[in-house]
């Protein structure tokens, strides 16, 4: 009987984080800021219906503070089909949220980038930012990596 619960509990969490990960799951369940970051992206799209694809959320440890933190990369935001609407030149929009206390999420990165990467570097979270040339201040078009150091509350350039 035990085993049975045990192996129901874990399909049903398996299958939450799958659904989730497809960008079909239940978005109710994630924090009120995430929450209602998608419900102004699906708003925005007037021309059809939005999709939240596979790979549009994802959780990942952001800095140091041991708990994941969530992505959305807008990337793989379709609308009525299409993926243009926050997407150009310089990247997709891309925004990511740390845990700010026990139960709250805050935003500490809503830009363009052409990809995101967490790491650690020099033992301090970091954040590196592939960009569009001018996004590092190059007149260049070729593209340019910002990496930005977690501060504690947010995600700074080295100084």
């Amino acid at each position: 009987m035990l085993r049975s619960l045990i192996g129901t509990a874990c399909l049903v969490l398996t299958g939450a984080y799958s659904a989730l990960a497809q960008g079909v799951g239940d978005t109710q369940n994630l924090p009120p800021p995430i929450q209602s970051e998608i419900a102004q992206a699906k708003q925005t799209c007037t021309n059809g219906e939005p999709s939240l694809e596979k790979g549009f959320i994802t959780q990942q440890e952001v800095n140091d503070k041991g708990v994941e933190g969530y992505v959305l990369d807008y990337r793989h935001f379709g609308c009525g089909g299409r993926h243009s609407l926050y997407c150009g030149t310089t990247g997709c929009e891309m925004q990511v949220f740390v845990s700010s206390s026990p139960s709250g999420f805050q935003s500490v990165f809503d830009g363009n980038a052409r990809a995101l990467k967490f790491t650690k570097i020099d033992g301090r979270a970091a954040m590196i930012v592939d960009l569009h040339g001018p996004g590092c201040g190059s007149a260049s078009k070729a593209p340019c990596e910002e990496t930005l150091f977690w501060d504690g509350s947010g995600f700074s350039p080295a100084k």
